[in-house]
């Protein structure tokens, strides 16, 4: 089973980067196959609007490796760190290059999701995973209850001395696992 995260924070290593990584650690504890993606290592391209989003996009950048890595995946987890009560940009426009996979069918149908957020000043986290929640819905994967850590650090690094927040994460990573396991019997 493969697990796919995606962090969507511009910050190398930041505390969005770091809480995936807790996360993937739980699920390779599960025996999950786990990866990382970083999107500020990516040329992602804004969404045209073009009106004719079907897979693959029209667009050649590398979400085209993306999509073939989330429609190969079991598992996805997006992570974010919270900007204005929301997620970055960064996911954002990631989640808008995505549509695509909805056509001509659902590519990410009965994928289970999951969801991190970081926020520096104690807000705004369950906002930002609504937006990730609102991606799966459309996208018709599947969110199992507690499908989501919240961390909450300001300055970059300061996530690791919250370790509370960072076994949350881990335990994410396993709780998913467990629930794809229990899925499939």
């Amino acid at each position: 089973m493969k697990v796919l995260a995606i962090c969507g924070s511009p910050r190398k290593e930041g505390n969005t980067e770091i809480m995936l990584k807790e996360a993937l650690k739980g699920a390779e504890e599960e025996g999950a196959e786990a990866e990382l993606i970083t999107l500020a290592e990516k040329r992602i391209e804004y969404c045209l609007g073009c009106d004719d989003c079907k897979y693959p996009c029209v667009i050649r950048d590398d979400m085209d490796e993306i999509y073939k890595k989330m429609i190969n995946a079991d598992i996805i987890i997006l992570g974010t760190p919270v900007y204005w009560c929301t997620l970055s940009g960064l996911l954002k426009n990631f989640i808008d290059r995505c549509t695509c996979l909805n056509e001509p069918d659902f590519k990410l149908k009965d994928k289970i999701g999951g969801g991190i957020t970081v926020s520096g000043y104690f807000v705004g986290n369950v906002e930002a995973l609504y937006a990730i929640w609102d991606f799966f819905n459309w996208t018709e994967m599947i969110m199992p209850g507690r499908n989501s850590a919240e961390g909450f650090a300001l300055k970059a690094g300061e996530i690791l001395k919250r370790k509370d927040d960072l076994k949350n994460a881990r335990d994410l990573g396993k709780r998913l696992v467990k629930f794809y396991k229990e899925k499939l019997k």
